[in-house]
């Protein structure tokens, strides 16, 4: 019973602490697309990694795993922000004339 209330505790850590990390995903996009800079999401997250690296947070795993999955996804965020730049460049008009 000790092992599976084990289990319990850690997948809902797990899973408590991804959600809270996607929704500051999804918070810190909008808001960088908002005021139309898509690459500021990436870096804006991993100042908010490591500036939790240097405030006195509680100690807590709950924390550790969000301050954790938060840097992670700014990988997929500057991926995503460098995939809208390259698609909102203008490119130029190419017309045959025949």
């Amino acid at each position: 019973m000790w092992f599976l209330s084990l289990i319990a505790e850690s997948v809902g850590l797990i899973v408590g602490s991804l959600a809270v990390a996607l929704l500051l995903w999804l918070v810190i996009w909008r808001a960088a697309v908002g005021v139309h800079h898509p690459r500021w999401a990436a870096p804006l997250l991993l100042l908010i990694g490591v500036a939790a690296l240097f405030v006195h947070l509680p100690e807590s795993p709950l924390l550790r795993m969000i301050v954790a999955f938060t840097v992670l996804g700014a990988l997929p965020l500057a991926l995503a922000a460098g995939a809208s730049r390259a698609d909102s460049t203008p490119r130029p008009h190419i017309s045959r004339k025949a």
